[in-house]
């Protein structure tokens, strides 16, 4: 009896993680939907350089996307330490977790976060840096890709074998519809880059904060 107890606890402690999984997975996902859905609504399209547009509901990710500024370098200039980065989080949960400053919504001002990330990107258009890119995926660009990793565009669409004109600012996964799914562009950009590295072994990194 006491060993069928035990079983039935375990099953049941189980099944709570996996519930607990599930609900967190469907939270994130939404919100990542949610700003996709905005994004695309809303104006905030690849390949901006207005840091006006920038909105508190906005989260790091699509901004860097939106900028092609890399991630960590808008990250490391808001010094968020490493380990306790979430890129789904939007500007207004950034700004009340890592203590930017105090905000009132009804105020009408964006949280002092905004005004930081503006700053961030403003000083990475001034001087880019490429920061490394760990992970190629399929909301990011050619452009974003290029200015993280340090590669030219027109090097990458070479290597990948489609025309760079028109195609900077477009999605990986939408570059896979243009284009019939017939190219694995991850791979192949993946490929691309480590080629031009070795043709090109200088290249300057942010150390992650």
């Amino acid at each position: 009896m006491l060993q069928k107890l035990k079983n039935n606890s375990s099953k049941i402690v189980s099944i709570g993680l996996v519930a607990f999984g599930v609900i967190l997975i469907t939270y994130f996902g939404l919100r990542f939907v949610r700003s996709f859905v905005r994004l695309q609504t809303q104006g905030l399209q690849p390949g901006i350089t207005d840091v006006s547009a920038i909105r508190p509901w906005m989260t790091v990710r699509y901004i860097a996307i939106a900028y092609a500024v890399p991630e960590e370098y808008i990250l490391y200039e808001l010094n968020i330490p490493y380990d306790r980065r979430n890129l789904d989080r939007d500007l207004v949960e950034l700004n009340l977790r890592f203590d930017f400053g105090e905000w009132e919504k009804s105020s009408g001002n964006p949280p002092p976060v905004v005004r930081a990330v503006q700053e961030a990107i403003e000083a990475y258009q001034q001087t880019p840096v490429a920061t490394g890119i760990d992970e190629i995926d399929k909301w990011m660009t050619v452009h974003y890709i290029s200015n993280a990793a340090g590669v030219p565009q027109e090097y990458i669409f070479e290597k990948i074998g489609i025309p760079a004109e028109g195609n900077e600012d477009v999605f990986l996964h939408d570059l896979r519809k243009i284009y019939h799914g017939d190219i694995r562009f991850e791979e192949a950009i993946y490929k691309a880059i480590d080629e031009y590295h070795i043709e090109n072994p200088t290249t300057t990194e942010v150390e992650d904060g």
